[in-house]
């Protein structure tokens, strides 16, 4: 136990790390380089205020008596008279000097149309030069352009400054849920070495500080993800109220593709059941990305407690907490769970149904014969909802127990043995069968297709992801954070010193077994690994305990408790740290990353405006929007209640077609709009916002 005296050591240690940890989340802005930024509010000696309202192109217009989130900005000061005014959609403000000056919050990245010079008055309020050094004066309309070179006819503006931002990326509830994990987390580090008969709590923050994270990884982008996530999330969108018919275009009004399955009706392109979780979580709580993640956010943060236990049964409590925790702070889990990597939610389900089935063939053989059935059953269960998720990957728990049965003589010639495996086997079918002869019946040349694309991976490159049969290797270092030959070194680590026993077994052959098969298809993606990362990190816990054991509390080195405790809270919070990487987090999924994230940047922008259709298209249900970017028609339909999406104009012909049917339309105005739509009054021509 930790002496009272050593509890002096702590304050000052949370205190560095937390700041260390959280530097990277207050520090001025990466690729801005910015040091003071403000929300303010613009207002006019008349006392109206200045908006950039994206109904109106974004131009800053003097006319507003109140203030809503328009009417907001950051200003960013780059110097004591230099500044950059940023709006509350995330776009910079800038003269268009081809457009005789006007100011419009436009801009993602940034030059030097984006600086303007703060002129103070002495009797109050300020003036504006752009940066050719015109001055900013009220034009037609009450727009804000910059144009004047006499500072007698410049407008005279008031800034009301609030609450400084100090270049803070994420939003307060965000880094409220940031803050809190890391908290937990390194306090169940200093509970799991200091007091070890606390370990269960330890164990208990460690999971809660996980699901903190997570769900700070699922805030931080209200946005859907392109590729995957918004296919997944249209198509449980759908099975919301049609749980046995997956539809990814629930109501296609043009022709289709029938076996796309980025444009098609029918959608069977993966297994249902974490369709089914996704589409039940926003039944209950409501269509948003919130929802949505969340059944991943769970099931995700529950493989912490999974991997302390399958690693306290089969090697050492220390093994198993080490393990669970690189889990829970692994940089490329938490973007998986978020959505923001291809596959998505539907290999976090996976993992969980894998990992689940392998720790309860741990309890199974850990436990005694008279309990065994009930780890049998489960074994069927979890191994089935594998499969339901990702197809026959999910019966990686049987290559395990059946080399494990056939290899150790006692489990060979104990006829009981073969029986657990056929039962667990009869219950695996039974969940995922039923699903595969519905949809032969159904949808029989759909689903026929599907089966047959799924084996083509093992012979073609599939949508451009052919890759070489060393990929998975060369990809450790991202899924892992660590170099493909120092995770070896590890791997023949566990394999000579962990426990000779049937686990130590398991995890090899899972891990080799899942790393050949992948490697032998053609077509490749990172995340087809990841299944069994679980083991990897407690392989890698438990070469952190061997490195513990040798140096960290070797007694000729530190006779002292209170100091080894202290250097391995140290070592594991640094390495832990290193993990989670938050710098690439913020580089891939904010704006504030060392580069423009302009992906990111025209995905929140675009996110804004199809929320706001349902009230900006009359006759929402019944219509048709056209003319989306392609990587905006899920969304459209996601996050609105419109029939249907398009991207382009409709031709001639699909136009007739449409109004024969008496079926509405909406169109994004992109500037080439065809005659018969601009003719038509009865078309929603939507002029704002989108296209600028």
């Amino acid at each position: 136990m930790i002496s009272r005296t050593t509890y002096g050591y702590w304050l000052p240690i949370l205190m560095v790390v937390l700041t260390s940890m959280l530097s990277s989340c207050n520090e001025a802005s990466y690729f801005l380089g910015l040091s003071n930024e403000y929300l303010t509010t613009i207002q006019t000696s008349e006392g109206l205020f200045v908006s950039a309202d994206e109904f109106k192109k974004q131009h800053l217009i003097a006319d507003r008596t109140t203030t809503k989130d328009w009417e907001v900005f950051t200003l960013v000061e780059l110097s004591d008279r230099e500044v950059l005014l940023q709006s509350s959609t995330g776009s910079f403000v800038r003269s268009d000097t081809s457009n005789h000056g006007v100011l419009i919050a436009s801009d993602i990245m940034l030059n030097e149309a984006n600086h303007f010079t703060v002129i103070s008055l002495p009797e109050g309020g300020i003036l504006l030069q752009n940066y050719v050094g015109k001055y900013v004066q009220l034009g037609l309309d009450r727009n804000l352009v910059a144009n004047g070179t006499d500072p007698a006819t410049a407008i005279v503006l008031r800034l009301n400054r609030s609450t400084t931002v100090g270049g803070r990326i994420f939003k307060d509830h965000e880094l409220f849920y940031l803050v809190l994990g890391l908290l937990l987390i390194f306090i169940s580090i200093v509970l799991f070495h200091g007091m070890p008969q606390k370990s269960i709590l330890a164990v208990l923050l460690l999971f809660l500080g996980g699901l903190a994270i997570r769900i700070f990884m699922v805030e931080i982008s209200d946005h859907l993800h392109w590729w995957d996530e918004q296919f997944h999330a249209l198509v449980a969108k759908n099975m919301i109220d049609n749980p046995f018919k997956p539809m990814l275009f629930a109501h296609p009004t043009l022709d289709y593709e029938r076996f796309s399955w980025v444009s098609g009706h029918i959608w069977l392109h993966k297994q249902p059941l974490f369709l089914w979780q996704m589409a039940l979580s926003m039944k209950l709580f409501g269509v948003n990305t919130t929802a949505l993640r969340l059944p991943s956010l769970v099931m995700s943060a529950i493989v912490i407690l999974f991997i302390y236990r399958i690693g306290k049964i089969g090697f050492s409590s220390k093994a198993g907490f080490y393990g669970a925790l690189l889990y829970a702070l692994s940089s490329f889990g938490l973007r998986l769970t978020s959505g923001s990597i291809n596959t998505d939610h539907n290999d976090t389900a996976f993992l969980f149904y894998v990992t689940a089935s392998v720790w309860a063939w741990f309890e199974y053989e850990h436990s005694r014969d008279d309990r065994k059935w009930r780890w049998v059953i489960l074994i069927g269960l979890f191994s089935g909802a594998a499969v339901l998720n990702k197809w026959l990957t999910g019966l990686l728990i049987f290559s395990a127990w059946g080399l494990v049965t056939v290899f150790y003589r006692e489990k060979r010639k104990n006829l009981r043995s073969y029986a657990h495996i056929l039962a667990a086997l009869a219950i695996n079918v039974a969940v995922f069968l039923p699903w595969q002869i519905y949809i032969l019946q159904a949808f029989p040349e759909l689903s026929r297709h599907e089966y047959a694309y799924n084996t083509l991976h093992f012979f073609e490159a599939l949508e451009g992801h052919g890759e070489p049969i060393g990929y998975h290797i060369t990809k450790i270092p991202e899924l892992y954070g660590i170099g493909a030959l120092a995770l070896l070194a590890c791997f023949l680590l566990f394999i000579k010193t962990a426990p000779k026993n049937p686990y130590r077994f398991s995890v090899i052959t899972l891990i080799v077994v899942t790393y050949v098969f992948y490697s032998i298809p053609v077509t490749k993606m990172i995340a087809f690994t990841y299944c069994i990362s679980f083991l990897v990190f407690l392989v890698l816990g438990h070469a952190l305990e061997r490195f513990f054991v040798w140096i960290v509390v070797n007694p000729d080195l530190s006779k002292k408790r209170s100091l080894t405790v202290i250097f391995a809270t140290t070592v594991l919070v640094a390495i832990s740290y290193w993990n989670f990487n938050l710098k690439g987090i913020v580089q891939e999924l904010t704006t504030h990353g060392e580069k423009p994230n302009i992906y990111i940047a025209m995905r929140k922008k675009s996110t804004r405006i199809m929320k706001q259709l349902n009230e900006r298209v009359p006759q929402v249900q019944n219509t048709v929007l056209f003319n989306c970017r392609s990587e905006d028609v899920p969304p459209a339909l996601f996050f609105s209640d419109l029939l249907d999406a398009h991207q382009g104009y409709p031709n001639l012909q699909q136009y007739t077609s449409l109004k024969e049917r008496n079926i509405p339309m909406a169109v994004f105005d992109s500037g080439n709009m065809p005659d018969y739509l601009q003719q038509d009054p009865q078309v929603v021509i939507l002029h704002e916002g989108y296209w600028d």
